[in-house]
């Protein structure tokens, strides 16, 4: 918590302590004589009386409590502990207080008292400043609570942050290498058109390197990706169906994390297997005003590698990473059945 309003809230309890006990003193002095007009040697009065024998215990106590019994003893849960040491502070604040307030009137107020009244005006001032060692505690406790929340959310901020970096340095290089070996085996072929893909490649590259440093990119760039990435992976089948992609609604508006989908399309290619079949590949994705929703579908070919593969892109990786970008406003659902796999993943605007 900022000091400015450490202070703040230190200035407006000891002004409103102010206000209630002048206000309490004036009322019970116009009532012990019958009128609530203080003469300015009255007030002098009241003053002379009230700063050093019912502010100084007061402050006294609180800061004690605030700086030296809290950290000894209540943020170690030494609770008998506290208790003694509160109960002695109090008695020594009201001990000085009345000390003050003796050397102020030179003992013309206790000049006339008997011990039996000494004894009950110190513990009166002693619970008091009971009372203000208590709130001092309580000050000290809600910011120690607050500096603590605080602490907490930077560091579940700054591992946020750590696991996505490792995250997107897994996801990165894998689709880099399955590309690189996807125009590998055309330049074999077809070096024209291995040439052509090499600048798909570089454009996807280079939203690699630029775009996916943001935490949100439109939905549109993200798209242009997929276009760029299924049509470098139509290189290794000749079937011009091997792959059903379809859009839509409208993408407009939308903001989403870089590379969200590609690793489920990603992992559609890899386990399909490449099969020579219509639609052995099916990516589907619908955006509303309130939902943007994608869709996965694949032929998992016999005797496919495991999906989750050491090296691979697995599902435990890919939930992690979009329940860390979309708490409460996501669904994702796997379904393996008659020989295909899918995905499913609808992205709320809004917290669900």
């Amino acid at each position: 918590m900022k000091k400015r309003y450490i202070f703040l809230f230190h200035a407006l309890y000891w002004l409103l302590y102010l206000l209630l006990l002048l206000v309490f003193l004036f009322f019970l002095q116009g009532a012990s004589s019958n009128k609530f007009i203080v003469s300015e040697r009255q007030l002098l009065n009241i003053l002379t009386v009230t700063l050093p024998l019912l502010l100084l215990p007061a402050v006294l106590s609180f800061y004690f409590s605030y700086h030296w019994l809290f950290s000894r003893y209540l943020s170690q849960k030494k609770i008998w502990a506290l208790c003694f040491g509160s109960a002695i502070a109090a008695l020594l604040c009201a001990g000085t207080g009345m000390a003050a307030l003796y050397l102020v009137t030179q003992g013309d107020v206790f000049r006339h008292m008997q011990f039996k009244d000494l004894l009950i005006l110190l513990t009166i001032i002693a619970v008091l400043a009971i009372l203000h060692g208590v709130m001092g505690l309580l000050f000290k406790g809600f910011i120690f609570w607050y500096e603590d929340i605080a602490l907490k959310e930077q560091l579940q901020r700054k591992n946020w942050e750590t696991e996505m970096a490792l995250v997107k340095a897994k996801l990165h290089p894998h689709f880099l290498f399955n590309t690189i070996n996807n125009i590998d085996v055309l330049i074999h072929t077809d070096a024209d058109k291995a040439s052509g893909y090499l600048n798909q490649l570089s454009d996807i590259l280079r939203f690699m390197l630029y775009e996916t440093n943001s935490d949100a990119i439109p939905l549109t760039k993200e798209l242009e990706y997929i276009d760029k990435y299924i049509a470098l992976q139509r290189i290794r089948n000749a079937h011009a169906a091997f792959v059903r992609y379809e859009l839509a609604g409208d993408p407009d508006g939308w903001m989403i994390a870089p590379m969200l989908f590609i690793p489920f399309i990603e992992n559609a290619f890899k386990y399909a297997g490449y099969l020579p079949e219509r639609d052995a590949i099916v990516i589907k994705i619908a955006a509303d005003a309130d939902a943007l929703r994608f869709t996965c579908e694949n032929i998992d070919e016999p005797g496919s590698i495991e999906r989750n593969e050491e090296g691979g892109i697995g599902n435990a990786l890919i939930q992690q990473r979009i329940a860390l970008l979309y708490p409460q406003q996501h669904q994702l659902q796997f379904h393996q059945e008659n020989g295909r796999y899918s995905v499913d993943l609808i992205i709320y605007r809004h917290a669900h």
